[in-house]
């Protein structure tokens, strides 16, 4: 039975206070691995993020759901009920007047999914997957942020790390997707934006095992480095196990 191992890490910087939202979620039953950001001024960054837990509910029951469709088909129809469920999560928030209370639904998402003999990578937003394969690093699911979903323009710097598009904000989405047979020595590592953005150079050196990958990373460390959240998952033929 193909299913995986998978390692979490989540850090809050103590230099701020900011209700960001950036966590891992797992479903190992399901084969089904993310990691979620839920920040940022393009979608509310200073506010509460509501839509993290109804998306995933919504994707998980959505893969269970699937039946005898692809595991490729089976992430797509999650990821459009997961906007689904973002969207309705608080349908009011934009309408707001200014200065209220405001809780936001809008969150960018990857993942990894493994069926019987498959996996799968998937991202809406600004988050990443990496994938190790034979000692090699490579960017299976890159981030849609301003900057790559619109080259031709040049934009302020502070504005092209703004995802591109979110679940949560408009009523359909169009993923990013990575589907291959998995290999015994493929690691996959999920994270945040604030982890790819500041070891983006430094991750194709990293060679470590896979149980200490995320020990190697600064943003998941060092308390000055802000909100992070970041996953490392293997293909394993047995029982799912977490550290």
């Amino acid at each position: 039975m193909l299913t995986a191992r998978f390692w979490s890490a989540s850090s809050r910087s103590r230099a701020r206070s900011l209700p960001n939202d950036t966590r891992c979620f797992a479903t190992p039953t399901e084969g089904l691995y993310a990691v979620v950001d839920a920040r940022g001024p393009t979608y509310g960054g200073w506010h509460r993020p509501c839509g993290p837990d109804a998306a995933w509910s919504a994707l998980v029951s959505s893969v269970q759901k699937t039946g005898s469709t692809t595991l490729l088909n089976a992430i797509a129809d999650g990821l459009r009920d997961a906007n689904s469920a973002a969207l309705s999560a608080d349908p009011d928030w934009q309408h707001r007047s200014p200065g209220a209370a405001l809780s936001h639904p809008a969150l960018s998402i990857c993942l990894v999914a493994f069926g019987p003999c498959r996996a799968v990578a998937a991202g809406v937003g600004n988050c990443r997957v990496y994938l190790r394969r034979a000692e090699r690093w490579s960017i299976v699911v890159p981030e849609q942020t301003l900057a790559t979903a619109h080259p031709e323009i040049d934009l302020p710097k502070e504005m092209t790390g703004e995802a591109a598009q979110v679940l949560g904000l408009r009523p359909s989405v169009v993923p990013h997707f990575w589907s291959d047979d998995p290999q015994p020595d493929d690691v996959f590592l999920l994270c945040t934006q604030e982890v790819w953005d500041s070891c983006a150079d430094d991750i194709p050196a990293k060679h470590v095992a896979p149980d200490r990958l995320l020990e190697t990373l600064p943003p998941l460390v060092d308390p000055l480095g802000g909100n992070a959240s970041a996953c490392v998952v293997t293909p394993h033929w047995g029982h799912p196990a977490q550290r």
